[in-house]
């Protein structure tokens, strides 16, 4: 006969990390920034004001390169092996410490740039079912 094998069950597994809980605050914050972002769009869309899609495209693009400039084009958490070897203990430590705190600080750009790009992704599907597929959306 073949030998059964059983899986361990879950409970015993030490090395599972703790989950971190839903960060409510966070997404509560974003939903709020999306529907004022998008009212704006859509009353200067109803006022035929033709300048704010690109106003709109402009800022997603400035805000998404200075987004990546202050983070220095660094998105993946570092550790002291990843650096040069060339570098003393404390500089790994102090660009370490200045990365964890730059990607802190830009991370209230995500929340201007979300809501903009959320808003240009919604018109434009809206756009392709209206225009495209011939839907008679409201």
């Amino acid at each position: 006969m073949a030998k059964r094998y059983r899986r361990k069950p879950a409970a015993n597994n030490k090395n599972t990390p703790e989950k971190k809980p839903f960060p409510w605050k966070k997404a509560l914050i974003l939903l709020g920034l999306i529907l004022v972002f998008f009212s704006f769009y859509r009353i200067a869309i109803y006022l035929y004001w033709a300048w704010v899609l690109h106003a709109y495209c402009i800022a997603i693009g400035v805000l998404a390169l200075a987004y990546v400039l202050w983070n220095r084009g660094i998105f993946t958490a570092l550790t002291p092996a990843d650096l040069p070897d060339a570098w003393s203990k404390e500089k790994k430590e102090a660009f370490l410490r200045e990365q964890q705190k730059r990607k802190k600080q830009s991370s209230l750009l995500l929340y201007l740039l979300i809501p903009m790009m959320a808003t240009v992704i919604f018109d434009m599907v809206y756009l392709f079912l209206e225009l495209n597929m011939g839907l008679d959306l409201p």
